[in-house]
Protein backbone atom coordinates (compact mmCIF):
# COMPACT_ATOMS: atom_id res chain seq x y z
CA UNK A 1 0.00 0.00 0.00
CA UNK A 2 1.23 3.34 -0.60
CA UNK A 3 2.05 6.35 1.84
CA UNK A 4 0.15 8.76 -0.08
CA UNK A 5 -2.02 8.05 -3.06
CA UNK A 6 -1.44 10.97 -4.57
CA UNK A 7 -3.23 10.79 -7.76
CA UNK A 8 -6.44 9.61 -6.25
CA UNK A 9 -6.14 13.51 -4.40
CA UNK A 10 -4.99 15.03 -7.68
CA UNK A 11 -8.41 13.27 -9.05
CA UNK A 12 -10.75 14.89 -6.21
CA UNK A 13 -9.26 18.20 -6.94
CA UNK A 14 -9.08 18.23 -10.51
CA UNK A 15 -5.52 17.75 -11.27
CA UNK A 16 -4.33 21.05 -9.18
CA UNK A 17 -1.42 20.38 -8.17
CA UNK A 18 -0.89 23.99 -6.43
CA UNK A 19 -3.85 23.17 -4.15
CA UNK A 20 -2.00 19.63 -3.50
CA UNK A 21 0.62 21.33 -2.60
CA UNK A 22 -1.26 23.74 -0.16
CA UNK A 23 -2.88 20.69 1.48
CA UNK A 24 0.54 19.07 2.37
CA UNK A 25 1.77 22.38 3.85
CA UNK A 26 -0.38 22.98 5.84
CA UNK A 27 -0.85 19.54 7.09
CA UNK A 28 3.36 19.62 7.67
CA UNK A 29 2.59 22.80 9.20
CA UNK A 30 0.57 21.00 11.96
CA UNK A 31 2.63 17.98 11.97
CA UNK A 32 5.24 18.52 15.01
CA UNK A 33 2.34 20.30 17.24
CA UNK A 34 -0.18 17.37 16.47
CA UNK A 35 2.12 14.43 17.36
CA UNK A 36 3.57 16.09 20.36
CA UNK A 37 -0.04 16.40 21.46
CA UNK A 38 -0.33 12.71 20.64
CA UNK A 39 2.49 11.70 22.43
CA UNK A 40 1.80 13.62 25.62
CA UNK A 41 -1.89 12.31 25.61
CA UNK A 42 -0.40 8.67 25.27
CA UNK A 43 2.03 9.06 27.72
CA UNK A 44 -0.29 10.84 30.08
CA UNK A 45 -3.00 7.90 29.57
CA UNK A 46 -5.58 10.27 28.41
CA UNK A 47 -7.38 7.66 26.06
CA UNK A 48 -10.21 9.88 25.21
CA UNK A 49 -8.01 12.89 24.26
CA UNK A 50 -5.81 10.77 22.06
CA UNK A 51 -9.38 9.48 20.76
CA UNK A 52 -10.23 12.78 19.98
CA UNK A 53 -6.65 13.39 18.40
CA UNK A 54 -6.70 10.50 16.67
CA UNK A 55 -9.84 10.79 15.05
CA UNK A 56 -9.08 14.30 13.79
CA UNK A 57 -5.67 12.58 11.98
CA UNK A 58 -7.71 9.82 10.06
CA UNK A 59 -9.86 12.67 8.72
CA UNK A 60 -6.84 14.84 8.25
CA UNK A 61 -4.83 11.81 6.09
CA UNK A 62 -8.01 10.67 4.56
CA UNK A 63 -7.56 14.50 3.03
CA UNK A 64 -4.31 14.62 2.09
CA UNK A 65 -4.56 10.70 0.48
CA UNK A 66 -2.54 9.49 3.71
CA UNK A 67 -4.19 5.69 3.41
CA UNK A 68 -1.59 4.21 5.97
CA UNK A 69 -1.78 6.68 8.82
CA UNK A 70 -5.41 6.80 7.87
CA UNK A 71 -5.83 3.30 8.72
CA UNK A 72 -3.51 3.12 11.79
CA UNK A 73 -4.91 6.32 13.24
CA UNK A 74 -8.73 4.87 12.78
CA UNK A 75 -7.73 1.44 14.82
CA UNK A 76 -5.60 3.94 17.15
CA UNK A 77 -9.25 5.80 17.47
CA UNK A 78 -11.19 2.95 17.89
CA UNK A 79 -8.92 0.83 20.41
CA UNK A 80 -9.23 4.60 22.99
CA UNK A 81 -12.50 4.49 22.94
CA UNK A 82 -13.35 0.74 23.47
CA UNK A 83 -10.61 0.74 26.05
CA UNK A 84 -8.25 -1.46 24.61
CA UNK A 85 -5.56 -1.11 26.26
CA UNK A 86 -3.48 -4.08 25.87
CA UNK A 87 -3.52 -3.03 22.23
CA UNK A 88 -2.60 0.36 22.53
CA UNK A 89 0.54 0.72 22.84
CA UNK A 90 1.69 -1.32 19.91
CA UNK A 91 -1.24 0.71 17.32
CA UNK A 92 0.29 4.22 18.83
CA UNK A 93 3.80 2.46 17.07
CA UNK A 94 2.24 1.71 13.89
CA UNK A 95 0.62 5.33 14.21
CA UNK A 96 3.69 6.94 14.88
CA UNK A 97 5.92 4.92 11.85
CA UNK A 98 3.07 6.10 9.68
CA UNK A 99 2.64 9.36 10.04
CA UNK A 100 6.71 9.93 9.48
CA UNK A 101 6.56 8.02 6.35
CA UNK A 102 3.63 10.45 5.07
CA UNK A 103 5.35 13.21 6.38
CA UNK A 104 8.69 11.87 4.87
CA UNK A 105 6.41 11.80 1.81
CA UNK A 106 5.15 14.86 1.36
CA UNK A 107 8.06 16.55 1.91
CA UNK A 108 9.55 14.48 -1.38
CA UNK A 109 7.14 14.68 -3.09
CA UNK A 110 7.02 19.11 -2.46
CA UNK A 111 10.94 19.14 -3.19
CA UNK A 112 9.52 16.82 -6.55
CA UNK A 113 7.20 19.73 -7.33
CA UNK A 114 9.71 22.60 -6.90
CA UNK A 115 12.02 21.07 -8.81
CA UNK A 116 9.83 20.66 -11.50
CA UNK A 117 8.38 24.36 -11.18
CA UNK A 118 12.35 25.28 -11.36
CA UNK A 119 12.78 23.20 -14.97
CA UNK A 120 13.99 24.94 -17.77
CA UNK A 121 11.12 23.07 -19.78
CA UNK A 122 8.82 24.56 -17.37
CA UNK A 123 9.75 28.14 -18.06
Amino acid sequence: MATLDVQVVLDRLHGDRAFLGELYETFLEDFERRMSRMTADFSSGDREALARQAHSLKGAAATIGATDLHLAAASLDALCRNRQEDEIPGQWGKVVHAAQDARDAMLAWLAEERAAAGSPANS
